[in-house]
């Protein structure tokens, strides 16, 4: 009957072609071939006819282009199809059909997928979700979430997996599908693990563990068990991760997933290379994984095997096996390169790899290949090569990073790549490389923060209605995240969340949606250029200072100190230096007790990293920028000699920048209304179980009393909406309060009379003229410190919010000392003193006119400069200056005198002329 249909020349109503398609749709005698043939067979039918191309035809498009996935796997016959099927409905014509849309947009994120063009799949299935919405398809919905939650876990965008997962779990479980709800709670614990949330992790584990045992489901078992493993190792539990490791492969080789038991003997070969190298077990396990992976023809867990047994290879010191797995990786990802391990693909080889993760770990291990071929033969073109494939690898980074949108799953790859960068510094040093060396030192650091100065200038490549658009997402955002975490039912709480976590997926479909509508605005926020050795070199010799970069890590760390005259690149191993005397030392600091205590042992520690650290630089007496790595101390607190009385602050103005392209970053030069602005808010609402600093008032009228043309906000006026209002039209800002630090995945915060102002509401701060903000309060320097970005701080959020200049406090203050400091700090900033240099006197004035006991560091090296260093520009108008306010009136009063005198003496001689 089918075929008398297609073979009829009449042209029938269009009914007959619906029940037509269905028919070979539903036909399970027919092979998709088959199925494809029909249809082609179907479409022509209906074109001779010249009907109308509405819905129905639609249809027929859309199916040709499942068979021709199904039966060819041709996705560019597929993605045609289906997007001409989406034209048809997407016009607003009367045959068109916006509900048929939905299956479209989900196929042809199904069909990007699999070429692994993943932000093309993600688009799609976002719009697949936005039309399911319409039309209330809930199953679509979760079926769209569940592969957008897998396709963010591919690329390692952890943090918006676990939010995509939480949104399916809440959809799951409205529709009562239990088996999309453990896999969910599978997708989330296994992202929960990768970001370090292991209890989490293992509580949603638990629950799918529970849950199979009422639903016959051995992939998801086996996927829960390969999760559990993955935390036992994490926690060091190996005999209990080894068992769960044995139980994943069991039940999964129970669900007939041959792809998915390559991947679980993957990571059980990493579990035994990683955790108890043990070569012979993790070869074998690797070998496994190649054995499943050729079944199924999967060529990125091939990639994943090879490149393992390459890292196992170099382990052994076996280079020649290593080449030639790295060489295997490469043919797996269909990248031709030539059989010489010193070339690379060109980068644009790379665009042709959806997967660019898999990409990323065989450069990397190639780059660590290279390093250790030079090692063994001292070959310089080795370490030539090595230095190449590091530079082509950044920017494999660089775009891994830029196709992320959580937070977490960015700071998640910083720390992933940092032993990258770590080879890259040891190839620059091997070859005394300083211009590649402080390219990668940067490229090492505060990248996060980098972007987000980018962004906030990119918005003056857009329009104003934009801008005001986007600032009125995150404040929605921000609203949203404050109401979810005041809800404890957890109802209310699920609902919330949903709520909190759609409006963040709105405002990242908005920024996708600005960056390529206006290319100037894209082109300006992902702009990742660093400066140049000769250019850092030339501005801080400039300003007569001198630079040093630190890089830190497990075993190593390396030094670059540039001075206006020369450069020095140094290398520590572990042998000579450990990380541990960095915290040591600032946990002596920070309290009064040990440090008094326990003086004679600070007073050699700080001797031998002034000597580790400083000492060995040769650097000019004078003004010093540092830039750390994952650790923050202040080296004006640092001990020159054994007798503890020495210290750095009397020979050099520190301050301490998060990296050169921060220090370098154009300052905003728009005229302030007013010169000083200072918030004191003295007592506290009772909610907010603060001690009150009833001296803060009066210190800060004292700071003030420097400056003409300020406001002043004390007791109730200190409240946190005067604070968001007033603050932008200032140059300096000086905030005397109490402040929380990041300890335990809570945001710092800073105190208002009212209320509190989070760290990321910060952002929220725009089109400031503010040159300076000064946080004198405790712990504004004091956050979870972040691999390769540095401390998470109240400080570090106003940096981010584009104030070039923060001075804030590295453990709790003393009172009274924070407020005589600063008042010091402010009388040598209002006479045009650079911010540095200011510090630097108002700390060595307070030890000079203070007890002995004060002369400790817990008192006066506190508070730190971070940024630029220039001095505060002032109107000409606005400044008072103390110290030479009596030669102004003695100049005033002798001019008059003088003016008096002669007027005496001029009449006088009239009135004689006049005889």
């Amino acid at each position: 009957m089918l075929f008398c249909f297609l073979s009829c020349a009449q042209c029938l109503p269009k009914q007959k072609f619906w029940d037509s398609l269905n028919a070979i749709k539903e036909n399970a005698a027919l092979l998709s071939s088959q199925k494809l043939e029909f249809v082609c067979k179907l479409k022509q039918r209906f074109e001779a006819c010249n009907s109308e191309k509405d819905s129905v035809y639609a249809k027929i498009l859309h199916t040709i282009g499942v068979y021709e996935y199904l039966s060819n796997n041709d996705y560019k016959k597929a993605i045609i199809y289906t997007l001409g099927s989406l034209k048809i409905n997407t016009a607003d014509s009367p045959g068109s059909s916006k509900v048929s849309t939905i299956a479209s947009y989900f196929n042809l994120g199904i069909y990007y997928s699999a070429m692994s063009i993943f932000d093309r799949a993600l688009n799609y299935y976002d719009s697949a979700v936005i039309y399911a919405r319409k039309f209330n398809d809930t199953a679509n919905i979760i079926d769209a979430k569940l592969l957008i939650a897998d396709i963010y876990f591919l690329i390692g965008d952890y943090e918006k997996s676990i939010e995509e997962s939480i949104i399916g779990i809440e959809y799951s479980v409205q529709k009562k599908d239990s088996a999309r709800l453990i896999t969910f709670l599978n997708e989330k614990a296994q992202s929960l693990v990768f970001l370090g949330k292991l209890d989490e992790a293992l509580a949603d584990v638990k629950s799918v563990i529970r849950y199979t045992g009422h639903i016959n489901n051995p992939f998801e078992l086996a996927t829960a068990f390969k999760t559990q493993a993955l935390i036992y190792e994490t926690k060091n539990q190996f005999a209990l991760a080894k068992k769960s490791f044995f139980k994943a492969i069991q039940s999964r080789l129970g669900s007939n997933e041959v792809g998915w038991v390559a991947s679980d003997y993957n990571d059980f070969g990493n579990f035994y290379l990683n955790s108890l190298h043990d070569y012979s077990n993790a070869v074998k396990c690797y070998f496994k994984t190649i054995e499943y992976a050729k079944k199924v023809k999967d060529n990125a867990r091939l990639v994943l095997a090879h490149v393992n047994l390459a890292e196992a290879s170099l382990e052994e010191h076996n280079y020649k096996k290593s080449e030639e797995y790295y060489f295997k990786a490469m043919a797996d990802l269909n990248l031709k390169v030539s059989r010489v391990i010193l070339s690379n693909p060109p980068a644009h080889a790379f665009d042709l790899v959806g997967n660019k993760d898999l990409v990323f770990i065989v450069m990397s291990n190639k780059t660590k290949l290279l390093l250790s071929l030079f090692k063994e033969t001292q070959n310089q073109k080795y370490l030539n090569a090595c230095v190449q494939t590091a530079l082509l690898t950044d920017t494999l980074i660089t775009n891994i990073r830029h196709n992320q949108l959580g937070e977490h799953s960015k700071l998640y790859w910083r720390n992933k790549t940092h032993s990258f960068f770590d080879n890259a510094l040891e190839a620059c040093y091997l070859a005394q490389d300083k211009n590649k060396a402080i390219y990668f030192l940067e490229k090492s650091k505060a990248v996060l923060l980098n972007d987000k100065l980018n962004e906030l200038g990119a918005f003056g490549h857009l329009p104003q209605e934009e801008a005001l658009r986007e600032q009125e997402f995150r404040g929605t955002i921000i609203n949203e995240q404050e109401r979810l975490n005041t809800l404890n039912d957890s109802t209310e709480h699920q609902n919330q969340q949903i709520k909190f976590l759609q409006s963040k997926s709105e405002f990242e479909r908005y920024i996708k949606s600005i960056e390529q509508k206006y290319p100037a605005y894209y082109q300006y926020k992902y702009d990742d250029k660093v400066p140049s050795l000769d250019s850092l070199q030339k501005h801080v010799a400039a300003r007569k200072q001198s630079f040093i970069h630190y890089f830190i890590n497990d075993t190593v760390a390396y030094i670059l100190a540039i001075t206006p005259t020369n450069t020095k690149f140094v290398k520590l191993s572990k042998t000579n230096f450990n990380e541990n005397l960095l915290l040591s030392f600032i946990k002596l600091c920070a309290n009064k007790d040990s440090l008094n205590s326990n003086y004679t042992s600070f007073v050699s520690l700080s001797n031998s990293i002034y000597k580790l650290l400083f000492q060995r630089l040769q650097i000019p007496k004078g003004r010093v920028i540092i830039c750390a790595d994952n650790f923050l101390i202040p080296f004006e607190a640092l001990c020159t000699d054994h007798t503890g009385n020495n210290f750095l602050v009397n020979d050099y103005a520190f301050s301490y920048v998060y990296s050169a392209r921060f220090l370098m970053k154009k300052i905003n030069t728009e005229k302030a209304k007013g010169n000083f602005v200072g918030f004191a808010p003295v007592g506290f609402q009772p909610y907010l179980r603060v001690p009150e600093l009833k001296l803060s008032a009066a210190s800060l009228e004292k700071c003030a009393a420097n400056y003409r043309n300020k406001e002043l906000f004390i007791n109730n006026r200190a409240t946190r909406s005067n604070f968001l209002k007033s603050f932008s039209g200032y140059s300096i800002v000086n905030i005397f309060s109490h402040a929380s630090a990041d300890t335990i995945e809570k945001e710092p915060s800073l105190f208002m009379y009212d209320s509190i102002i989070k760290l990321s509401e910060l952002q929220l701060l725009r089109n400031h003229v503010a040159n300076l903000v000064i946080l004198s309060a405790c712990e504004t320097d004091v956050g979870k410190n972040a691999v390769g970005e540095g401390i998470y701080s109240l400080a570090r959020g106003f940096s981010a919010a584009g104030i070039p200049s923060v001075a804030a406090t590295l453990w709790v203050a003393d009172e009274q000392t924070i407020y005589a400091v600063s008042e010091k700090f402010h009388e040598h900033l209002s006479q045009g003193m650079r911010k540095d240099e200011a510090l630097q006197k108002a700390k060595i004035y307070f030890m000079q006119n203070s007890s002995r006991e004060k002369m400790l560091p817990y008192y006066w090296a506190n508070m730190i400069i971070a940024g630029n260093t220039d001095p505060v520009k002032l109107s000409t108008d606005s400044r008072v200056v103390k110290s030479h306010s009596n030669i102004f009136w003695v100049i005033i009063s002798g001019s008059i005198i003088l003016l008096l005198t002669t007027t005496v003496i001029v009449t006088r001689r009239i009135k004689s002329s006049n005889f």
